[in-house]
């Protein structure tokens, strides 16, 4: 599956954690805005790719215009999904990362903290 990712990216996960993602989305209450507003992003954009025997996939052009893709693209493995980048707007995120990794890192420490207290 294909979605619109955040930071303008685009995710592809598989069909079995797509089903758990669209669950978590679907089986939270149609009332609360922010269940609304998610599904809406990442459910309502979603596109089932096809691979041919070249390993190549069809972008979707709403998918396309979401990620802003222009030249090249990137694409980033993370564990369970890979991300797929405008190589100019990927460069641009390294550096953010670059300048804020620690920053971040303190901020999921707290987050773990005050989850686990």
């Amino acid at each position: 599956m294909l979605t619109r990712g955040y930071e303008d990216a685009l995710i592809i996960v598989n069909k079995k954690l797509w089903e758990t993602i669209a669950s978590e989305v679907i089986n939270g209450s149609f009332i609360d805005k922010n269940i609304r507003d998610t599904s809406r992003f990442l459910v309502g954009g979603a596109k089932e790719i096809g691979i041919d025997s070249q390993g190549r996939f069809v972008i979707p052009q709403t998918l396309f215009e979401h990620a802003n893709l222009k030249k090249e693209v990137v694409f980033i493995g993370l564990i369970n999904w890979v991300e797929v980048w405008d190589k100019e707007k990927w460069e641009e995120r390294v550096e953010y990362l670059k300048k804020n990794s620690d920053q971040i890192a303190q901020e999921i420490s707290n987050m773990n903290k005050k989850s686990d207290g």
